[in-house]
């Protein structure tokens, strides 16, 4: 395909939000209202897309002109792929009769993708353009929408165009949140908070209304994978709040060649996601200097990298802990099977083999990406009772005898020999009556407390195998944390954990408040494997009634979130659940719910019904292809991120001065970018270009996490305040007649604002930065301009005035509300 038809191309992509009234499809026009009744959809795929990126992948960048034309072969079946998804999603929109805001969305992102791939073809000999046409899979996800209703029975449940258009926003606004967190290049801190948003915002909304699940699981995996991968950067020694090319020059100087190269392979991912192609060249150049003649993508320097992250983020002799329990269990049940052999004896000899515990390993530091793991950490005001004996001289009930201590206390003594009451005084011997009388001090102080959470484990046989091991490692990590939390902050925090296993039978539940508790509790969860039936029902009745019962007896038990982790195997009536939890009157149950390999409709809809009230809980489903791929070790797409270790004896290689000139050119880029950052907010520069003399270096987004950058709270507060004014303001712009379609559109977009900034974590400064940053990105999938928008708000009704106060309050919402306090699983 020619340059001129890409052109053409890129344009009728923008067309598809910016004047999709002018697509021309004359034919699908006419035949619109017959069609629209059937629920045409677009059909699209990547299959050609995908397999010339495998192509790249695997070229070695040389003039091999056989490897360089099936590639070109390859990019001409791209660009007709392209073509013909385009002419779908075309045809589509006109049906519809509005703009598919995720298809047009993704067309641009498989558009920049193909961009990328044809320039690396056109200059094969340079690897650093491969590596960034390859290097950014989430470009090539599909898209996400609402799934596809099966012949006759419609949606889960029916949407009007409000709750559509709604709908359609917020799912574009994940994709967003992403886009934003690949251009974030220097604090890692900043991207985890918005990989986070993105996946509860995404989570969300699939547990109110079923998705398509390859949108929603593409997603989810890669989201996965990058928070997987920040937790193993911070945890080997990277700080999520400080630039990160300013720690390596730091790391470079005092010479810590392991921090250095951790955050080689930042940086190299960091720019790999944002399409930087001179960092990325540097970063390459760089990390081949540190490994000489090292394999980084070798599976013994992966495997090895894998195992010290586990002891990074999860504490020291965390391997040995976990070999340690699987060689207990493996010989325990090996002795079983020789006393009486069973189906459960070989399982768990199988199941802790040795080589497992790579496996077990390779999920648990998975589980903080794939599972909100640990409940949001809220202030409380407690009580606190200190109970001290004293020995007083008027009568109470209860009488005692103590040493005499004064000439005083001789007329409450006993005497023996009045002789010798002077010297038993002094010896000490003198014993005087004392009643006592119980003091009681009562102090009120402020505590963090985390939500308590029941987990509720499916032991059933169907769960053996990778859904097992995922199983354990979301429970040893939140034990993990559990752990942490006691040894470090139990002063601050009051924190509680209940875990309990079923099967055909509802087993005991575990209460695990201590460190010598958890040791334990990791024993039994690691070392034990499970075989039975599965009763979902029985399990959820018996947990409300223990609810119930413990309502006096254990108050953090009667306040509890039940976690049901599954596999979902088993028949429930959803009404016997629903009425048996809300017979728990005066208690607020919430019920979430892990769906490991299968769903079941039932638990989804349970979830769906909470949401709908407003109760915070979620409902999570891997597929057993991803959990395959979890223990297998895949959770990460990263660059191997320890150097091998040094031979005892060995000595560690100096780092070289070519390596220290491309940290140098590294550095310069950084600092370029915080003084373009810096530029950009000059007072005058920037009245300037709102004023439309000049063109702003940067955007109002930009502008805006550069104002949080460099804590100007005085700047970026005005700034927030233009987008998003609670009082009446004059109108700049030209509109005295405001349209309804653009109240309308305005009032969907800062709904979604406000929903995406809730779950954002940060500080107030961050989510108004960030707020404004979404609200840019947002205006044009809901054809809204900047001036169409500010006409709108500048006169607020009294709808647009609710919106905007909860953009407010989801930007300083109160301690302890969603997305406040809620730390990492590895806090």
């Amino acid at each position: 395909m020619s340059h001129v038809d890409e052109e053409s191309l890129g344009r009728r992509i923008e067309q598809l939000t910016s004047e999709p009234e002018h697509i021309r499809a004359p034919l699908v026009r006419l035949m619109r209202p017959i069609i629209a009744p059937f629920g045409f959809r677009a059909s699209i795929s990547s299959a050609k897309a995908e397999e010339l990126l495998q192509c790249l992948r695997g070229s070695t960048g040389s003039a091999e002109e056989g490897g360089r034309g099936d590639a070109s072969s390859l990019m001409a079946k791209a660009w007709k792929e392209l073509e013909s998804n385009l002419v779908s999603v075309e045809r589509a929109t006109v049906v519809h009769g509005r703009v598919l805001v995720s298809h047009a969305a993704w067309l641009r992102r498989l558009y920049e993708v193909l961009v990328r791939c044809s320039r690396a073809i056109d200059a094969p000999e340079d690897a650093s353009l491969r590596r960034l046409a390859t290097g950014a899979p989430r470009l090539v996800l599909p898209p996400l929408s609402i799934k596809a209703a099966a012949p006759g029975q419609g949606t889960e449940r029916p949407l009007d165009e409000g709750a559509t258009r709604l709908l359609e926003l917020e799912l574009s606004a994940v994709d967003h949140v992403l886009d934003a967190a690949d251009n974030e290049v220097e604090l890692l801190g900043r991207k985890r908070r918005l990989l986070e948003a993105a996946r509860q915002v995404l989570l969300d909304t699939n547990a109110a209304i079923a998705l398509e699940s390859d949108g929603v699981e593409a997603r989810r995996r890669h989201i996965a994978a990058e928070i997987t991968r920040l937790d193993r950067l911070e945890a080997s020694g990277l700080s999520a709040e400080v630039t990160i090319s300013h720690q390596l020059r730091e790391a470079f100087d005092l010479g810590e060649r392991d921090r250095v190269h951790a955050a080689l392979v930042a940086i190299d991912g960091l720019a790999l996601g944002a399409g930087d192609a001179t960092t990325a060249k540097a970063t390459g150049l760089a990390l081949a200097e540190m490994w000489g003649r090292g394999d980084p993508k070798g599976d013994g320097a992966r495997l090895e990298s894998l195992r010290r992250s586990a002891n990074e983020v999860f504490g020291p002799s965390f391997v040995e802990t976990v070999g340690r329990i699987y060689a207990k269990a493996r010989k325990r049940y090996r002795a079983a099977g020789k006393k009486r052999p069973s189906s459960l004896a070989s399982t768990g000899v199988d199941y802790f083999e040795a080589s497992n515990v790579d496996r077990l390993l390779s999920a648990a530091l998975a589980t903080d990406g794939s599972f909100e793991v640990g409940g949001a950490l809220t202030p409380m005001r407690v009580t606190e009772v200190e109970r001290r004996l004293r020995g007083v001289r008027f009568p109470t009930q209860h009488l005692m005898l103590v040493p005499a201590e004064e000439p005083a206390d001789i007329t409450d003594a006993i005497v023996e020999d009045p002789r010798t009451i002077v010297l038993d005084l002094a010896a000490g011997r003198l014993l005087a009556r004392r009643f006592v009388h119980e003091e009681l001090t009562k102090t009120q102080r402020t505590v963090m407390r985390a939500e308590v959470r029941v987990y509720l484990l499916d032991g059933s046989g169907s769960m053996n195998g990778p859904r097992a091991r995922m199983r354990d490692a979301m429970v040893a990590a939140e034990l993990l944390t559990l752990k942490h939390r006691l040894l470090e902050g139990a002063k601050l925090a009051r924190v509680v954990l209940f875990y309990r296993y079923f099967d055909a039978v509802l087993h005991d539940a575990v209460r695990v408040d201590s460190p010598r508790g958890v040791d334990e509790a990791m024993v039994d969860v690691l070392g034990s494997v499970h075989e039975g039936g599965t009763d979902i029902q029985g399990a959820l009745l018996g947990s409300f009634e223990q609810v119930r019962a413990a309502r006096h007896v254990d108050p953090d038990l009667a306040e509890a979130q039940i976690v049901l982790v599954t596999d979902g195997n088993a028949p429930i009536d959803e009404d016997i659940v629903v009425a048996a939890r809300n017979e728990l009157e005066g208690l607020a149950v919430k019920l979430s719910v892990v769906a490991l390999g299968t769903e079941n409709l039932a638990l989804r809809q349970l979830v769906a019904r909470q949401r709908a009230r407003g109760e915070r809980c979620f409902y999570h489903f891997i597929p057993d292809e991803a959990l395959d791929a979890m223990t297998a070790g895949q959770i990460d797409g990263g660059l191997c991120l320890h150097l091998p270790r040094v031979a005892e004896g060995g000595s560690v290689a100096t780092m070289s001065e070519e390596l220290d000139a491309l940290v140098d050119e590294l550095t310069t880029i950084g600092r370029a970018r915080e003084i373009e950052a810096l530029e950009s907010l000059e007072t005058e520069a920037e009245a300037r270009a709102e004023a439309g003399v000049i063109r702003a270096s940067l955007s109002d987004g930009e502008r805006a996490r550069a104002l949080a950058l460099y804590r100007d709270r005085l700047r970026l507060r005005a700034q927030y305040a233009r987008w998003f004014p609670l009082e009446a303001q004059t109108r700049t712009g030209a509109l005295d007649d405001v349209p309804p379609s653009d109240v309308d559109a305005t009032l969907v977009v800062l709904a979604t604002v406000a929903d995406v900034v809730l779950v954002t974590s940060g500080s107030e400064l961050t989510r108004q930065a960030d707020a404004i940053d979404l609200m840019e990105r947002l205006l044009p999938d809901a054809r809204l301009t900047p001036a169409r928008y500010r006409a709108v708000v500048s006169e607020p009704s009294p709808a647009i005035r609710r919106a905007l106060e909860a953009v407010h309050r989801a930007v300083s919402p109160p301690i302890g509300a969603s997305g406040v306090g809620t730390p990492s699983a590895r806090a």
